[in-house]
């Protein structure tokens, strides 16, 4: 009989947690809030609870994933595209309500894409690397 050998948990799911808590929760959480504060007008409801509840949920995912199984991967995954997914959205909105419609609008909201993607790009290859796969099938 094979003895299945223990995978040990790696170190970077507390780096993947860490990056994500500060990067897509809390500097998030902090440029809404300023955003929100500046804005004189009323926002519709949608446009105040989404981005707070993708925020919180991405926190809250990463927290499980550190201590979770195989669906907290998941999870995380998942909300790490739909702050991808809605970021992309609040870009493309103010792209298309802006008064200009020539290319420099287009290029001035395109590097505030670049840390997003960057994040979900690594997310996405580290979470489903062997070693992660692994250990969290071990677990599961």
């Amino acid at each position: 009989m094979e003895e299945r050998r223990r995978v040990q948990k790696p170190v970077g799911i507390y780096v993947v947690a860490i990056v994500v808590i500060a990067v897509l929760g809390l500097f998030q959480l902090y440029r809404y809030w300023i955003e929100f504060q500046s804005i004189k007008e009323d926002l519709p409801f949608l446009m105040v609870f989404i981005p707070l509840f993708l925020c919180i949920f991405t926190i809250a995912s990463a927290i499980w994933f550190t201590v979770g199984d195989n669906w907290s991967r998941i999870t995380l995954l998942t909300f790490i595209s739909l702050n991808f997914l809605w970021w992309l959205y609040i870009v493309i909105i103010a792209i298309s309500y802006s008064e200009s419609k020539n290319l420099e609008i287009f290029l001035k909201a395109l590097p505030t894409l670049i840390r997003p993607t960057l994040v979900l790009i690594f997310c996405w290859w580290y979470l489903n690397t062997q070693e992660i796969i692994e250990y969290y099938k071990q677990i599961t």
